[in-house]
């Protein structure tokens, strides 16, 4: 019964916390092997176990040690954000429309959505499959906003907000904690305004954004306080 796999696979995929059933094969016939499982992001790590603990410390480490990173930091004005935000009305948030931009700004640059694979070599995702970091009370996961370049800010803001209550609830969908091609990871709540992110494996890159807070600014030639 249940899917078909090497007994590699299911050993590892024991080891994980990763349901077989929520992956695709790519052994022969569809066959699931032990780089399918060892290439499921740590996010997509059912929460709650012991296991989740110790593949989070065990991917971390991996991603630290195999994947080059490079933090690229700054601060932009966020007065159009803000705006946005109070134009679009209730049930649509920040993370929303920056959901939005990060979907849009991997359209520009598609080098950073999609996969390492072995030797080195990026395989570019085909669409957008964005991960959204969510806290829970067990732990981290990621969540899945599938083809997110297809979807308008209202379908954004409504399956996002299905994914994190699913996710703070346990009762999530493992189909929906795997694929991601890119990752936003956003602490605005807090009072953080930078951060430095370990990539979650094997993807190659993740946002991370900070809070909203006004800050003492040049503008147009004179001193004025912007959201930023």
């Amino acid at each position: 019964d249940g899917p078909i796999a090497s007994p590699a696979a299911r050993r590892l995929a024991q080891e994980r916390g990763v349901e077989l059933s929520a992956l695709r094969g790519t052994g022969p016939g569809g066959r699931i092997v032990a780089r399918d499982v060892q290439e499921v992001p740590v996010a997509s790590i059912a929460p709650g176990s012991e296991r989740m603990r110790q593949a989070v410390v065990a991917n971390i480490a991996a991603s630290w040690q195999q994947i080059p990173h490079v933090h690229i930091g700054g601060e932009l004005d966020a007065g159009g954000l803000v705006a946005a935000c109070a134009e679009a009305g209730a049930g649509v948030t920040v993370t929303d429309l920056l959901i939005l931009a990060v979907v849009r700004a991997l359209g520009e640059v598609p080098e950073l959505n999609g996969l390492l694979r072995a030797g080195g070599t990026v395989e570019r995702g085909q669409s957008v499959h964005l991960s959204l970091a969510v806290a829970t009370p067990d732990g981290v996961v990621a969540p899945v906003l599938r083809d997110a370049e297809t979807l308008t800010l209202a379908q954004v803001a409504e399956e996002r907000r299905r994914l994190v209550e699913a996710a703070r609830s346990g009762t999530i969908d493992g189909r929906d904690l795997t694929g991601g091609t890119c990752t936003l990871t956003n602490l605005g709540a807090h009072p953080v305004d930078f951060f430095a992110p370990v990539v979650s494996g094997p993807q190659v890159a993740m946002i991370a954004t900070g809070r909203v807070a006004d800050r003492v600014v040049p503008v147009d030639g004179l001193i004025g306080v912007r959201p930023r």
